[in-house]
């Protein structure tokens, strides 16, 4: 049965200075993120990818988004 939930792009982000400096916090953030995405997908079909800090990683995932078609993404950002 074919439901019609929304889809919902989902990215964990955080910034690269927490990763470098404080990296017992990323296991949290990690965390947090897979919470929200759990809640999501009681709601919404939820693409996700990952959890991301560095430019690079950012980069690469916006451009998947594009080569996906994708229009709207949906950001998380640190909780603090």
């Amino acid at each position: 049965m074919k439901t019609n939930k929304p889809k919902i792009d989902f990215i964990g982000l955080s910034l690269e200075l927490y990763e470098k400096n404080l990296p017992q916090l990323m296991d949290s953030l990690k965390k947090f993120s897979q919470e929200i995405k759990l809640i999501l997908e009681k709601m919404a079909e939820v693409v996700y990818f990952s959890f991301a800090c560095k430019r690079e990683e950012i980069e690469k995932t916006f451009s998947s988004f594009k080569e996906m078609s994708f229009t709207h993404s949906y950001l998380e950002y640190s909780k603090n």
